[in-house]
């Protein structure tokens, strides 16, 4: 009772205090509980993560519409920024993705010609093989170019590919009507698998299909 607690020495009484204590279930976990949780998921978190695949490799396509026909033309000297564009635009990305893949494809009137640069092939390769479609661009002056052809193979191309894929479309001239519905399927089949498909017009008039790549 009260009179036995109060003949109780100091010692006693703390001992009846502590046991009291250690009877009274703890409706809340203790501070030391809580650390030994937080440390058991901690190792949990700091265990060696399972092994990932390594990142794609990206793919970039680059479809160059060569024609005597166009501005400019293939057998004129402002061709030879186009092919210094294409370069750069080649290096760059080569540079910014270590054993990533460049493919070229030339349109040319009536055809189209593959053109791979890889780090293996430099780009003075990749401006030769420009240069030789533009002499071969030269003897057909009717025939439009094949852009959408170009177009077409690239992603038949990109998509027995399991990299991450991009096209540039380098438009010279004016939009052929008879190829408008051909530009459009490849857009929508592009969309579908996910390719961004980009647009430099250097022609003389804006082209709608730049626009609408774009």
């Amino acid at each position: 009772g009260l009179l036995d607690y109060c003949c109780e020495s100091g010692a006693q009484q703390s001992e009846r205090c502590a046991a009291a204590r250690r009877q009274i279930t703890p409706c809340h976990s203790t501070p030391r509980a809580a650390r030994r949780r937080r440390a058991a998921a901690m190792a949990v978190t700091d265990a060696a993560p399972p092994p990932t695949l390594a990142p794609p490799t990206p793919l970039l396509g680059i479809v160059v519409e060569v024609s005597p026909n166009t501005t400019p033309s293939s057998s004129s000297s402002s061709y030879a920024k186009v092919v210094e564009a294409v370069v750069a635009l080649r290096n760059a990305h080569l540079l910014c993705h270590h054993g990533g893949e460049v493919l070229v494809v030339a349109a040319l009137p009536g055809a189209t010609q593959f053109i791979s640069s890889d780090q293996q092939n430099g780009g003075a390769a990749t401006a030769t093989a420009l240069r030789e479609c533009a002499e071969k661009a030269d003897s057909e002056r009717k025939t439009p170019a094949a852009v959408a052809a170009a177009l077409g193979r690239f992603l038949c191309y990109a998509a027995r590919q399991t990299s991450t894929a991009r096209c540039v479309l380098f438009k010279c001239g004016e939009d052929d009507a008879a190829q408008y519905h051909a530009v459009m399927n490849c857009l929508f089949a592009a969309r579908r698998r996910k390719i961004l498909v980009d647009a430099v017009s250097l022609g003389a008039k804006p082209s709608p299909l730049a626009k609408l790549c774009a």
